[in-house]
């Protein structure tokens, strides 16, 4: 499940919003400068709020920006929230009641469970644009859902897994709407004659609520699998990464250095030079990243597989940032990466592209030409230094990068976290 920035709501809710006005007439002139209101029944609490509030922040974003721009035939539009809590009761009653006062439109939910919930009374209207992609509406139908069918995402990732060579696969999927709808498509396309070289070797469940799963990947592992498909959101699959990498899997961790950027650099037709991307940096990070993967066997595998794979991103640890730095004297500068004290990897910033700044002007300008800012606020990190040196549990790790400070982690012994 996944929600939208507002570049990816932006056109749809205006086209929406303004169909809805037509349905509802021209106003008059002396109301003309009345908000035009869009109701959303969102997950601003509750288990789903890190879902609702992303959407919440989303809609605040388009309301300016249409507003702005003229709104709706000169009114502007104004969304209002309704916070369902993560509920699907409550999500019911609140829907029940819009449509009792016959508004067109009712955007939202983010959950699965909360738009499963309300899909039915939608059946003769109005429009409901639910955000989360988990239900499938049936042509012809009120109701819209965000972004790709997980039927579609699951075909995608199962036609990638076989093309890359790829035999046995493990399920974990949680009992919620999201992971239940993710094992009931994933094995409805498995079932594919094109899958017929794939093997299902492992399904395993468990609660949203639990807080480990070691059990379910010990029976992952010894089956087998090669790749882990994690059906699931949120916490649930912070707990599904944090115990596959207390399975015994060790963590390569290389030493960075990031960027907070205090300005924007907005998309714009002509590429963005080195002095205006240092222009609009805030201050130099000394970070420390490890990495984690989905492949329940990773060594070896293609760079496709890593691009896939979130680049093996798991996580980031920033030091304290300083605005003391220059980046004609940044590639000289040394960096260390420490395991209990003891020195296992050197290296300089000169080893990312000759100068880190050179990755964020080519960031900057990728980004650029796809009409996406490096918004201020963001945290860029631009790639190792020292390379990416595998550690173990129960060992403190430090990043020395000179002048420019230390960051420190430690991964804990197995059944102390």
């Amino acid at each position: 499940m996944t929600t939208r920035g507002p570049r990816a709501y932006i056109r749809f809710l205006t086209a929406l919003a303004a169909a809805a006005f037509l349905i509802t007439g021209t106003a008059a002139p002396a109301r003309s400068a009345e908000p035009y209101e869009i109701n959303v029944i969102i997950s601003a609490t509750g288990p789903g709020a890190f879902l609702g509030q992303a959407a919440i922040q989303s809609l605040t974003a388009i309301e300016k920006l249409v507003n702005s721009t003229g709104g709706i035939k000169g009114r502007p539009v104004h969304f209002v929230i309704a916070d369902d809590q993560t509920a699907p009761a409550v999500a019911v009653q609140l829907a029940t009641g819009l449509i009792a006062k016959g508004v067109p439109v009712i955007l939202g939910s983010a959950v699965g469970a909360t738009c499963s919930a309300m899909t039915p009374l939608f059946k003769n209207g109005p429009v409901n644009y639910c955000f989360a992609p988990v239900i499938h509406p049936v042509a012809p139908s009120f109701v819209f859902s965000a972004g790709a069918s997980t039927r579609d995402l699951s075909l995608a990732g199962l036609r990638w897994a076989r093309l890359h060579g790829i035999k046995k696969i493990a399920f974990l999927d949680a009992t919620d709407t999201t992971g239940q709808d993710g094992e009931t498509v994933s094995k409805a396309n498995l079932a594919l004659p094109e899958f017929a070289g794939l093997q299902l070797v492992a399904n395993e469940h468990f609660n949203v609520t639990d807080i480990n799963v070691n059990a379910q990947l010990a029976r992952i592992k010894a089956s087998g699998a090669e790749l882990l498909y994690a059906q699931t959101v949120g916490t649930p699959f912070g707990t599904v990464l944090k115990n596959a990498y207390d399975s015994g899997l060790d963590l390569p961790i290389p030493a960075e250095f990031a960027f907070t950027m205090q300005a924007t650099l907005p998309a714009r037709p002509e590429p963005y030079v080195a002095a205006e991307v240092v222009a609009a940096i805030g201050s130099i990070v000394p970070a420390l990243e490890f990495i984690g993967s989905v492949f329940v066997r990773r060594p070896g595998r293609p760079i496709t597989d890593i691009l896939v794979d979130n680049a093996g991103h798991g996580g980031l640890v920033c030091g304290t940032p300083t605005t003391d730095w220059s980046p004609a004297a940044l590639p000289r500068y040394a960096v260390r990466l420490m395991m209990d004290g003891r020195t296992i990897a050197t290296g300089d910033a000169s080893a990312v592209l000759g100068n880190p700044i050179t990755c964020l002007v080519w960031l900057a300008n990728a980004l650029s030409a796809r009409g996406i800012p490096l918004a201020a606020g963001e945290i860029v990190t631009t790639g190792t230094c020292t390379g990416a040196e595998s550690v173990v549990r129960g060992v403190d790790i430090v990043g020395d990068f000179g002048r420019y400070g230390t960051v420190a982690l430690r991964f804990e012994p197995e059944g102390t976290l």
